[in-house]
């Protein structure tokens, strides 16, 4: 799936929580490392501590997210600590160089961020934020950028439309998405909510089915440099 061809296939996921990154491209993940890239990711907050969950709530999660890193293997992956629900209390140049730092470790061809259409604060911030970091000055490892969407938080924004042009046939990588989701069981909702595996696999139908195959991911398409 090497959109333009490259030397070094590696890339990179800016998330702003733990699941965000398995909502937006858990089957996309499995492709591409199919595919023979190398995958890493970032993830800003622990996306639990807004909601003031007590000590053993929290090591569940951590727990959880703990299982999820075993399913994806990333060859990089780095964690912030910055305050979660709250990145728009944070100065923008300190998320712009913390993931500075990462690119700058990992060298990724290519980022893989949220979408500026979000509905949550940390994603809007979040996509800035990559933006920035990847900024095209001489000599910028990043030539693509695409922006993912997560299921809920990009289409409770109403006035603003996710504008996915990238279809991703992952038919064959499902099951791997539902396992992955599976993992962060507690950030799952019920039945006919947006962020449920049956909304989940509504939409990856959906977006299937507009292109002719099963199972689609979508992306928007942020910068190709070739």
């Amino acid at each position: 799936m090497g959109y333009v061809e490259m030397k070094n296939k590696k890339a990179l996921i800016i998330a702003a929580h733990p699941d965000d990154e398995a909502l937006g491209l858990g089957a996309t993940w499995c492709r591409l490392k199919e595919e023979g890239w190398e995958l890493g990711v970032v993830w800003l907050t622990d996306g639990v501590s807004s909601r003031g969950i007590n000590e053993n709530n929290s090591m569940k999660r951590r727990a959880q997210h703990d299982n999820a890193l075993a399913i994806l293997k990333p060859k990089y992956c780095s964690h912030g600590s910055f305050p979660d629900n709250k990145l728009d209390d944070v100065p923008l140049l300190e998320v712009v160089k913390f993931i500075e730092k990462s690119i700058e470790e990992f060298s990724p061809n290519r980022l893989y961020i949220h979408s500026l259409t979000d509905l949550n604060i940390d994603h809007k911030v979040a996509h800035h934020a990559a933006i920035t970091a990847a900024r095209p000055f001489p000599r910028q490892v990043v030539k693509e950028i695409f922006s993912f969407e997560v299921p809920s938080s990009t289409h409770w924004g109403f006035n603003d439309v996710f504008d996915g042009r990238l279809f991703v046939d992952v038919s064959k990588y499902f099951n791997f998405k539902i396992n992955l989701l599976n993992s962060y069981s507690d950030e799952l909702r019920s039945e006919f909510h947006a962020r449920s595996l049956y909304g989940v696999e509504a939409l990856m139908r959906f977006r299937g089915s507009l292109v002719g195959v099963e199972f689609s991911e979508v992306f928007e398409v942020i910068r190709i440099v070739e």
